[in-house]
């Protein structure tokens, strides 16, 4: 009454340079629902930026959830435990260097829109990048909520085309809640926070920050393929494929 599906050294790449390794994938799924599956990585698993180069990340436990794989976007669910996040030597750093927990889940929803949710607990960040200069060495909490407005439109034969298509129509991130909080400090991204695609690539877009305690406050601006806080420049903007 079960599929079971076990894939070894599995390579997969996007001609973006988008990339994802795994040396073991277990799949399962019940016979009355194969279009919902849940899976485990049990050896981790590497990801590679197509500027930033790989990440390899590994843990006690990564598993994830995938359904409605027929919808724009699908259901997916990626949760992981004692993680480790470890960039190539030639590569670019990562903003987060471990994790006791990190959750990511993306749902569809009426109209076309989708949501977007990361959690992440017990974090530390790598010095020298965004997260860092929020939350210096101390372990940080991090929520990221946010609504994807025609997210439907995110369809091609490969990431590249399928983000190109979704900012042509539109899309952008609106913000329902997003906060980094230490035991000492905490900032949050308050109303009007959004973001879109630059034609690049690059994220852009405005989060205005409110502090508590020690944090910092003001506007954090994505703009010109750099992030901004104040007049300080934080580094490189996210680019996308």
């Amino acid at each position: 009454f079960r599929l079971d599906l076990t894939l070894v050294d599995l390579s997969a790449r996007d001609p973006s340079g988008l990339g994802l390794n795994l040396p073991r994938l277990e799949a399962e799924a019940y016979m009355h629902a194969p279009h919902h599956w849940v899976l485990a990585a049990p050896r981790g698993l590497t990801f590679v930026r197509p500027e930033g180069g790989p990440v390899t990340v590994s843990g006690r436990m990564i598993h994830a959830s995938a359904r409605s794989l027929d919808s724009r976007p699908p259901a997916i669910s990626i949760e992981g435990f004692g993680l480790r996040f470890d960039p190539a030597p030639s590569a670019r750093p990562f903003s987060v260097a471990s994790a006791e927990r990190a959750q990511f889940h993306l749902r569809p929803g009426p109209g076309g829109q989708g949501a977007i949710l990361v959690k992440v607990d017990g974090g530390r960040a790598t010095p020298g990048t965004v997260a860092g200069a929020l939350a210096g060495s101390a372990p940080f909490e991090f929520v990221w909520d946010s609504l994807v407005a025609h997210a439907d439109r995110v369809t091609g034969p490969s990431v590249g085309p399928a983000l190109a298509s979704w900012r042509a129509a539109g899309g952008r991130l609106d913000v329902r809640e997003a906060h980094l909080t230490t035991a000492a400090s905490g900032v949050a991204a308050g109303s009007g926070a959004w973001l879109s695609l630059a034609p690049d690539g690059a994220l852009e877009g405005r989060l205005p920050l409110a502090a508590n305690g020690q944090g910092p406050s003001g506007v954090l601006e994505l703009t010109s393929g750099r992030i901004r806080l104040g007049g300080a420049d934080l580094g490189p903007a996210p680019r996308l494929p």
